[in-house]
């Protein structure tokens, strides 16, 4: 929470401009699951693709129901990403200093959910 309330100041936005997504329940997860065209529920460590587009971990997957997960409006806020991962003194990034993981630096394959940070940056 830190790292939004931060951005916001920064940015003059309000957190929820800031961020999409954080915690969300483990019926919330599972309901996004559920409606996601293609997925199977429990299908580990697959990420399927929400009717808006937007990608949904697997529930024992996803960090998000853990409340370790936050995605950031990165698209919508010109400067954010660059400013998230900015480097520190001690050459890690800004999220990286508090604990979180960009996915796409960690999965560069992968850039459907280039808006995710968690503590693996998965």
């Amino acid at each position: 929470m830190v790292i939004a309330e931060e951005a916001a100041a920064h940015f003059g936005r309000e957190i929820s401009d800031i961020v999409s997504s954080a915690y969300r329940s483990f019926d919330t997860q599972e309901s996004l699951r559920r409606d996601s065209p293609g997925c199977a529920i429990y299908a580990s460590h697959l990420q399927c693709v929400q009717k808006d587009g937007n990608p949904v971990g697997a529930l024992d997957s996803s960090y998000h129901p853990s409340g370790l997960a936050i995605d950031f409006n990165i698209g919508h806020i010109p400067g954010l990403l660059d400013w998230l991962n900015r480097s520190m003194i001690d050459g890690e990034s800004y999220v990286e200093s508090h604990g979180l993981k960009w996915f796409t630096k960690y999965n560069p394959d992968n850039v459907a959910d280039n808006v995710h940070f968690s503590p693996s940056g998965s």
